[in-house]
């Protein structure tokens, strides 16, 4: 997906901050947490902008939200997947998707999160 011509589709403006948030999601190899991604960004923009950008960014449903230990963890939405972390040190690695929800009766615009944790080969040795 051209996350930035979704963006301008869907009517909203590519602003220096979105564009900002979008680069760092897109260059991680893991989902973020909103304090991640502010602390990439390097302060050019104030915590509250790139709360509320990365809130619309979640609305709009144009990048996935994983759960883990209480906080969202952030990502560019692509084809759905899911991810595995470990519980010691953080690391996270995609895993490919194959349910598919297309119709459930009284349901619309359906969308799914399971939370896999575990330890990785790295913190076990």
């Amino acid at each position: 997906m051209d996350l930035r011509k979704t963006i301008q589709s869907r009517g909203l403006k590519l602003t220096k901050p979105r564009l900002a948030i979008i680069s760092v999601l897109e260059n991680q190899k893991k989902p973020l947490t909103a304090k991640e991604v502010f602390a990439a960004i390097g302060k050019a923009y104030n915590k509250v902008t790139v709360y509320r950008n990365i809130n619309a960014l979640e609305e709009l449903a144009l990048v996935s939200v994983d759960i883990f230990n209480g906080e969202k963890r952030y990502c560019v939405k692509e084809k759905q997947h899911h991810h595995i972390t470990c519980t010691k040190c953080g690391k996270s690695n995609c895993l490919p998707c194959h349910h598919v929800f297309k119709t459930i009766k009284d349901f619309s615009q359906i969308d799914h999160q399971v939370v896999i944790s575990g330890i990785c080969v790295s913190c076990t040795n």
